[in-house]
């Protein structure tokens, strides 16, 4: 048998840490290829990770809460020989050495996080005697400790190693900082600080760390309210055509489908027409070049509030997508993100967003616009009101639509010439032949 490192992925291009949420299986688990094994969080998505090989679960390298640089080490896998010859032939797995020394330099660098790697000259086995993992390191970087802090502690691997339970122990044994005092954080690890329910009730408030997601959310919106300059303009669109049009086509839709008739791709053709109507705002400016461009594809960016933050997963290639090409994807958008299966690529690209706010009860929204596009189309909860049709006071459904736009590219003539035909689409727009 041949022990193999499990390494952070690298799910796009951009991407260069990810964190551990949880791991779905324990240490002595066998893990078909694959199979998910650890979930996963980027800046961009939360995610299932599939185990790109067969084995044993031997040893987990990374905790929950950590954070971990791409290629780094995170679990040890043990794999039969054939296996392990397969995976080193096509350069997937890279094999476990009981001496770290032994290493390459650029292996050893790949597998450390970033400042260990500049501050490796001082984690040297002449200076502290014994060998570390770079899953030590990485836990006393989360701590704030170096090497040089465990020098006299007795390693229990092999050949003097220091082992993840030698190092835990020892962490675990340290003084803690208690409630009260002026040092007191939550900061690294969401279970660093271990308090009792009389201590909790005298703590005034609780901290707990920034999310990857949620860091890339913060960092983007406050880039596009600092750089763009907004401006909001919206309507009250009457629905009852469109929702009694969904009454009527929704169990046929089933039947031949397989899956429920949902109101998105119904919006979808109208919000598409529209786009098509007036381009501007699918669109983005291009200050050096002092140029506007203007996008042929339509990816339409998809808002959705979740408990981990706002995720705006994307549908390509709209302008070319039939109502039943549409209903497909948006159900395959549903699908993934309920099991977590939204990867970071499928967060990319989008040059229109659809916000649906009236989702969580709520009438109106004042929105900002995504880095790298022109608008930000919102809706409201749908509620039925009174409306005067042919002069005459009826009840219909009635939902408000917002749009946010860069004003740098438009203007509230191109705005309204946007949501006017927003309205007339959804208010008259023939389904006829869809099905």
């Amino acid at each position: 048998m041949t022990q193999i490192y499990l390494t952070m992925p690298q799910p796009g291009e951009t991407i260069t840490e990810g964190s551990v949420v949880t791991w779905m299986l324990p240490v002595g688990s066998q893990v078909a290829e694959g199979q998910a094994v650890v979930e996963l969080e980027t800046e961009k998505a939360l995610f299932e990770y599939e185990s790109p090989y067969e084995g044993t679960i031997v040893e987990i390298l990374a905790n929950p809460n950590s954070k971990v640089p791409v290629g780094a080490p995170i679990a040890i896998l043990e794999v039969s020989e054939a296996k392990a010859k397969s995976y080193s032939s096509m350069g997937l797995a890279q094999k476990v050495d009981a001496q770290l020394s032994v290493m390459s330099a650029s292996n050893k660098e790949a597998m450390m996080p970033k400042s260990e790697v500049e501050d490796k000259t001082k984690n040297t086995i002449a200076e502290t005697g014994f060998l570390v993992s770079p899953y030590i390191r990485h836990l006393l970087h989360e701590q704030g400790m170096t090497v040089q802090d465990l020098v006299g502690l007795k390693g229990s691997g092999p050949q003097g190693r220091l082992t993840k339970e030698d190092v835990e122990g020892y962490i675990s044994g340290l003084p803690k900082v208690m409630a009260g005092s002026s040092d007191f954080t939550l900061e690294g690890k969401r279970d660093d600080l271990i308090l009792d329910d009389k201590e909790k009730e005298n703590t005034l408030f609780i901290d707990q760390p920034i999310s990857p997601i949620r860091a890339r959310i913060a960092q983007h919106l406050q880039h596009s309210k600092q750089t763009i300059p907004h401006a909001h303009t919206g309507l009250e669109v009457n629905l009852s055509h469109i929702l009694n049009l969904r009454e009527n086509l929704k169990e046929d839709f089933s039947q031949k489908k397989g899956f429920p008739l949902r109101l998105m791709p119904l919006l979808f053709m109208a919000i598409k027409k529209s786009c098509q109507s007036v381009p501007l705002v699918n669109s983005i400016i291009l200050e050096k070049e002092g140029q506007i461009r203007t996008h042929k594809q339509l990816n339409l960016g998809m808002a959705m509030g979740t408990k981990n933050g706002l995720l705006t997963p994307v549908i390509k290639h709209c302008e070319t997508s039939s109502f039943i090409d549409f209903a497909i994807k948006y159900e395959d958008l549903l699908l993934k993100s309920a099991q977590n299966k939204l990867r970071p690529t499928d967060f990319e690209g989008a040059t229109f967003t659809f916000n649906n706010f009236g989702a969580f009860g709520l009438d109106f929204g004042v929105q900002i616009i995504p880095p790298g596009q022109s608008c930000v189309l919102g809706m409201g909860a749908i509620h039925q009101k009174p409306w005067v049709e042919n002069n005459e006071m009826v009840i219909r459904h009635i939902a408000q639509f917002f749009l946010a736009f860069d004003h740098r590219i438009m203007d509230g003539r191109e705005a309204g010439e946007f949501l006017s035909m927003l309205k007339k689409e959804l208010e008259t727009f023939s389904f006829v032949g869809l099905l």
